[in-house]
């Protein structure tokens, strides 16, 4: 089982929506990641066993100064989805009652996670923005390279629509996710192609340096990330997105930060519950 271990003291362009998702389920929730160089693989026999179904992340998210809701991520149980074993992996990031009064947000985005390879069958997102609620469903194929696409909003008619995805297997949550069954070391770098339910862009991941953080869940060790997202408008990032993942075989991620041109957007974990690895 792979758990946190607490450090000794003395010692192209998303679209707008890949954006929401990211910040709501990944700065807004601490998660959700390269430039093309030799990297580490997974070990023989599959990836590596980082998580596994009952882990439980939990983060305290600010704006600036102002604490602004919570994220939590789910590793569900298994279940079969179109002949496939899959994890469900659930993220969920709710605004808090103060920062609902400017803008509430209640987003719920789960991607089937294939654990035998590493990729993703596709993901829902459930999204409750400022009362404007919509549904997106994307299946993948990255053996065909496509994508099909449903959304549902109140009031509009469903549609159907299906896209070219080269060979993008993950959504941007899956991506964190198989970036923590990596065997990473400084100076590493990782590319992954992520299709976001729009377009498919590359999401690229450099170790910088290790460094020892502290959190509400405790003082750990951590391996120091910098997320390459090229995000434009009011969510680009003025520098790169930085994720702290614990340096150990779980990699879990203890924070993410990042400066926005709206402004710096920091998550922090607050609890963590290890899953069952084989």
């Amino acid at each position: 089982m792979a758990r946190v271990q607490p450090a000794n003291r003395d010692s192209d362009a998303p679209p707008r929506r890949a954006r929401l998702t990211l910040l709501g389920a990944g700065l807004v929730l601490a998660m959700s990641a390269a430039g093309t160089g030799a990297a580490h693989g997974s070990p023989a026999g599959g990836p590596s066993p980082a998580f596994g179904p009952g882990e439980m992340l939990v983060y305290d998210v600010h704006y600036g100064p102002v604490h602004t809701g919570q994220a939590r991520i789910v590793v569900g149980a298994g279940e079969t989805v179109s002949n496939t074993h899959v994890w469900p992996i659930v993220v969920q990031a709710r605004t808090n009652e103060v920062f609902s009064r400017f803008y509430s947000l209640r987003d719920r985005f789960v991607t089937l996670w294939n654990p035998a390879d590493a990729s993703t069958l596709g993901f829902d997102l459930f999204a409750d923005e400022n009362g404007r609620r919509r549904h997106t469903r994307a299946r993948l194929d990255p053996k065909s390279g496509r994508a099909v696409v449903e959304r549902e909003r109140p009031g509009h008619k469903p549609s159907t629509h299906r896209y070219h995805t080269g060979d993008a297997a993950h959504d941007v949550a899956s991506a964190i996710f198989w970036l923590r069954t990596k065997k990473l070391a400084v100076g590493d770098t990782e590319a992954i192609r992520v299709f976001t339910g729009e377009k498919a862009w590359e999401l690229g991941a450099r170790v910088e340096g290790r460094e020892a953080i502290t959190t509400k869940a405790g003082h750990f060790h951590t391996l120091r990330v910098r997320l390459q997202t090229h995000f434009r408008g009011k969510l680009a990032a003025r520098h790169d997105i930085v994720l702290w993942m614990t340096d150990d075989a779980a990699h879990v991620p203890v924070r993410i930060a990042a400066e926005l041109a709206l402004g710096s957007v920091e998550a922090d974990l607050q609890h963590y519950l290890p899953g069952i690895t084989p």
